[in-house]
């Protein structure tokens, strides 16, 4: 699935969030009304895809970064699950690989 534009209509007015052109290093600010609200992608989507207002005039996202706003989720996506740790093994340095 890709995603591009994610925007929310309040009373207060809209509140949009915009997907870099490079993987961010955390929650990505919202812009607009409110711009205390964060949204955060989880399991690595790609980041720097065509959204719906690319038109093929441009090949560089450097060039058109609005062109290059969206994200696609892959259903491989995999990140840090973040889950605690429940059961630990150690296992002997003189097991053979593939046991």
């Amino acid at each position: 699935a890709k995603f591009s534009a994610i925007a929310l209509r309040t009373a207060a007015g809209r509140i949009a969030w915009a997907f870099p052109t490079l993987l961010p290093s955390g929650p990505l600010a919202s812009t607009g009304a409110d711009r205390g609200l964060l949204l955060e992608t989880v399991n690595q989507p790609a980041f720097c895809m065509t959204s719906r207002r690319w038109d093929g005039s441009s090949f560089d996202p450097r060039l058109v970064p609005s062109h290059y706003d969206a994200v696609h989720c892959h259903d491989d996506d995999m990140g840090a699950l973040q889950w605690p740790a429940s059961h630990q093994l150690q296992v002997p340095a003189e097991t053979p690989s593939g046991v």
